[in-house]
């Protein structure tokens, strides 16, 4: 008798609010444990989660709103779990890649990836870990969803009005507070999470978790883009400098302006700035071409991948460094027209073309091009690309060579041809080779000290960028025997993510992210010897103006007349004036606000 009256008090006790209520919270606090096991800082005991520290809270408070909307539309608590522990495990799986391939953790801007899944010649699929321990994972935990779905009792009663409102009112939380809205903001200034807008991802997610870095940087996103917004200090730095830029714009052009040819070449970099590696050996054409052109580190704002980082800086002449929330600048600009290099030199009569063999909308690139001033892109789906070999993923650098002489004619207008190779891109785990190329893989030797994992990832990465070199001379070669002059400028985007391959470091001490890629500029009509010189990836373009004889923009302009003062410099937060001052008439270079001049234009003359 005692024992049923036990059981049956067991049972009411179960069926009552208080229980249900009491399960729930348990749930709640299984995602606060969960978030921060994730985050590498788990919760030991209650005392953890009672000492103050609130970051563990917030950590889990998204992926808790979101458990909350699907069971009050379910009913079922640990279905509702289930699918908040999967969302939970896939951002941060997602984040584990990210840091692998990139050395940063997921962030806020990772976001706009949204838009881009379906593009790209699948090169964001190629980096999930395909294979049949991670297709037996996803059947397990659809099968665990659908048995739990199936069989699990309803907690809450069939309550339509009651269920909305916990669904409304969780939805509404859930999206305000990912979207960033103020009621938030004051809520989250009162948890003393410690957080710093001016530090990295990784700083901030290792202080007080990753998803509490998400919804911090949402929350206290700066308004306005540029690091300074006042363009009082950037007329003040132009008009120290005008009469000396309109004497520039009246210099008369060449008798003939040379054709420019840019190639932005993928994951290009020098292996012998690793220790374990001599310069014999390793990209014979770029050595053999330094000694006939101008050369040097470019100093680039990204690492991994990112790659229109530094082609934004290259194209429009302007340091990221002084527009922070333009993490993806062609995911960020999308309103309005866009100054650089391409109109620079369209104003001067030049025809310009952007040649890349990959999808055209991936980064954003159809659109960005248009309003940077490109008359014409050619991207892998054009028909220039049509039946193109392929070499490992994506489609070989010598079908992109190929593309770039075809755009060069003997006679007509001058041609500004932008170019982005694909071949050397990433992932490099398993990249699909033929026998006689993975025979050539194999054959690479890697410094003892490196592990198997790196060694294969070394050799997979080397023997693609053996061709990026190769396809350098050729190239080279090919514009050295044409009758117009010809500039080539040839340069890195950023180091490969090759994890465990850097395990030996680099010989100046300094990690993957800050070292710097090779540069190159060559004219055709007058090779010679220079001494290399480091630059940042943004001053490229007014290197190539002054070496063409085009002085049609102001901005670049004043850059060569500053270039003491700018070569080589990292830029930090801009409090010394001068560095005001340029991040001010950076900001209205960007929004097509400079002053203006009074002189004419030599460039007018030649239209």
């Amino acid at each position: 008798m005692a024992g049923r009256m036990r059981s049956r008090y067991w049972l009411e006790f179960l069926m009552s609010g208080s229980a249900k209520l009491l399960l729930v919270a348990s749930a709640m606090l299984a995602l606060v444990w969960m978030s921060s096991d994730l985050d590498g800082r788990p919760v030991a005991n209650v005392d953890v989660l009672l000492d103050g520290d609130l970051s563990p809270w917030t950590n889990a408070l998204p992926v808790v709103l979101l458990m909350m909307v699907v069971l009050g539309a379910t009913r079922r608590l640990a279905l509702s779990l289930w699918l908040s522990t999967l969302a939970l495990s896939i951002v941060y799986g997602i984040s584990e890649l990210k840091v692998a391939a990139l050395d940063e953790p997921l962030a806020r801007y990772d976001f706009l990836f949204l838009g881009q899944l379906g593009a790209g010649d699948g090169v964001l699929v190629h980096y999930l870990p395909w294979g049949p321990h991670f297709l037996f994972r996803l059947a397990g935990a659809a099968a665990i969803m659908l048995a739990l779905a199936w069989l699990e009792p309803p907690l809450l009663k069939s309550c339509r009005a009651l269920r909305a409102v916990l669904v409304s009112s969780a939805l509404v939380a859930f999206a305000s507070l990912v979207s960033g809205t103020s009621p938030w903001r004051l809520l989250y200034a009162q948890t003393s999470l410690d957080y710093r807008p001016w530090e990295t991802a990784t700083q901030n997610s290792a202080r007080m978790g990753m998803i509490s870095n998400i919804v911090m940087q949402g929350l206290y996103a700066p308004s306005d883009k540029a690091l300074v917004s006042d363009p009082a200090p950037g007329e003040a730095l132009f008009d120290q400098h005008r009469e000396a830029i309109d004497a520039a714009v009246q210099q008369p052009l060449p008798a003939v302006l040379p054709d420019i040819v840019v190639v932005q070449s993928e994951s290009y970099f020098d292996p012998a700035i690793m220790n374990g590696f001599e310069a014999e050996g390793w990209l014979p054409e770029l050595r053999r071409l330094q000694r006939i052109g101008a050369h040097g580190n470019l100093l680039v704002p990204t690492y991994g991948g990112g790659t229109i980082r530094t082609e934004f800086e290259v194209l429009t002449g302007l340091p990221l460094a002084f527009f922070p929330d333009l993490q993806y600048p062609y995911l960020g600009l999308k309103d309005f027209h866009i100054p650089g290099l391409p109109q620079a030199l369209r104003s001067c009569g030049y025809e310009t073309l952007a040649i890349h063999p990959n999808f055209g909308h991936f980064w954003n690139r159809v659109s960005v091009f248009g309003r940077m001033g490109f008359d014409r892109f050619f991207s892998g789906e054009s028909v220039v690309f049509e039946g193109a070999e392929r070499r490992g993923y994506y489609v070989a650098d010598h079908e992109l060579t190929r593309s770039i002489l075809n755009e060069l004619p003997d006679s007509g207008p001058p041609r500004f041809i932008f170019a982005i190779s694909m071949q050397a891109h990433g992932p490099y785990a398993n990249i699909p080779l033929d026998e006689s190329r993975a025979a050539a893989r194999d054959a690479i030797k890697v410094p003892d000290g490196v592990s198997p994992k790196g060694a294969r990832v070394l050799r997979n990465f080397l023997v693609q960028l053996a061709d990026a070199d190769r396809e350098l001379g050729h190239l080279a070669d090919s514009l050295a025997v044409r009758e117009r002059p010809t500039l080539l400028i040839f340069y890195g985007d950023h180091l490969p993510g090759l994890g465990e391959g850097y395990a030996l470091g680099f010989k100046d001490g300094r990690p993957a992210n800050q070292q710097g890629v090779p540069y190159l500029l060559i004219n055709s009509q007058d090779p010679r010897t220079a001494e290399p010189v480091d630059l940042p990836s943004w001053m490229l373009a007014s290197r190539i103006t002054t070496a063409a004889g085009v002085h049609d923009d102001a901005w670049f302009i004043l850059q060569q007349q500053l270039l003491h003062r700018l070569q080589a410099t990292a830029w930090t937060e801009g409090e010394e004036p001068f560095q005001q001052g340029l991040a001010s008439l950076a900001m209205l270079r960007l929004h097509d606000r400079m002053p203006t001049i009074e002189a004419t234009s030599a460039c007018l003359h030649q239209l």
